[in-house]
C-alpha cells in the first residue's frame, strides 16, 4: 500500500515540476514582450500568478512524496521486526515457536550452527581420566551407519547420582544423521607407556606426588610424575622404573630410610606394566 502511494507521489511531483517549468517559460516570454507593449499588464500578471501556483504545487508534491517515503520506511521497519533471521547457516534441531503465539523472550528455534551435530554421551567415572578433548571417536548409529567424530568437551564434574561423566563429541560430517538419534561412540584414548601402581601408593605434599620404593630393606621417598588414575590404578609417567617395588599401604607412616620388608601382593606379582 505504501509502495503504491510512494509511486503516485513521485508521478505527481514529476508532473508538477513539468508544469512549473512550463509556467516559468510563459512568464519569461511575457516579460520579454512587456517593454514593447505587445502584451498587456493583465497577461503578465496572469503568467506570474500561474508560475507562483505551479511552484506551490511542486512544494506540495514534494511534501507528499516525503510523507510517502517515511510511511514506506516505517512499514519496512515493522516488517523487519516480524522476520526471524538466524545468525548463521545451520540445521533447525528444535522449534518451540508456535504459529500465532506471542513471544515471551524464550528461544523460538534451536539451531545447529553450520550443520555440525554433536553426540552427548555418558562415560563411567573410572574411564573419565583417560578422555580428553581432541581424541578421535567412531560413532555408530542404531542402524549400523558409522561416522567419525572428535571429543569436543569433557565435563569437569561427575553426576553424583549416576556416577557418570558427560562427554560432548563433535560430528563435522553429520549429513544424514537425524537430530535426536541414539548412537554409541568408541573413543580412541591415548596410549601411555608409563607404569601403573596401586592408587593407595600415592602420597601428596606441597602440590607434588611421591611414593615410597623399597631398596635394600629400606623405604626410599621418590617423587613421580602422575598420569591418569582409573580403576584403583595410577599411571606413572616418570620417576619409577619397571620392576621397582613400591609401598602400597601405610606409606603415610613411613620416613625416608625406615626399614621395611617387601611383600608382593597378588595383583602386583606381574605388574607394573
Amino acid at each position: 500500500m505504501n509502495a503504491t502511494l510512494k509511486a503516485l507521489a513521485e508521478a505527481r511531483l514529476t508532473q508538477a515540476e513539468m508544469d512549473q517549468r512550463q509556467a516559468d517559460r510563459a512568464l519569461e516570454r511575457a516579460n520579454q514582450l512587456r517593454p514593447g507593449g505587445a502584451i498587456s499588464v493583465q497577461r503578465i500578471e496572469e503568467a506570474d500568478t500561474a508560475a507562483q501556483v505551479a511552484k506551490g504545487r511542486v512544494l506540495e508534491a514534494r511534501q507528499v512524496l516525503a510523507g510517502a517515503r517515511a510511511g514506506k520506511r516505517a512499514q519496512e521497519i515493522k516488517l523487519a521486526h516480524t522476520r526471524i533471521e538466524a545468525p548463521m547457516a545451520g540445521i533447525v534441531s528444535r522449534r518451540p515457536a508456535r504459529l500465532g503465539a506471542l513471544s515471551d523472550g524464550a528461544p523460538l528455534f534451536q539451531l545447529v550452527g553450520k550443520g555440525e551435530l554433536e553426540l552427548v554421551g555418558t562415560v563411567a567415572q573410572s574411564a573419565m581420566a583417560q578422555i580428553e578433548a581432541g581424541q578421535a571417536v567412531l560413532v555408530t548409529l542404531t542402524d549400523g551407519r558409522k561416522f567419525n567424530g572428535r571429543v569436543r568437551q569433557v565435563a569437569p564434574a561427575i553426576d553424583t547420582s549416576s556416577q557418570l561423566g558427560t562427554v560432548r563429541i563433535a560430528l563435522p560430517d553429520a549429513a544424514g544423521i537425524p537430530v535426536g538419534a541414539a548412537a554409541v561412540g568408541a573413543i580412541e584414548t591415548r596410549q601411555n607407556s608409563g607404569l601403573t601402581i596401586p592408587q593407595t601408593s600415592l602420597l601428596f605434599e606441597n602440590g607434588g606426588v611421591f611414593v615410597f620404593t623399597v631398596a635394600d630393606g629400606e623405604a626410599r621417598r621418590r617423587p613421580i610424575v602422575l598420569g591418569p588414575v582409573a580403576g584403583g590404578r595410577a599411571r606413572v609417567l616418570s620417576g619409577l622404573g619397571a620392576g621397582e617395588a613400591v609401598v602400597a599401604l601405610a606409606g603415610a607412616f613411613l620416613r625416608d630410610g625406615d626399614p621395611v620388608t617387601a611383600v608382593l601382593g597378588p595383583e602386583d606379582a606381574g605388574d607394573p606394566s
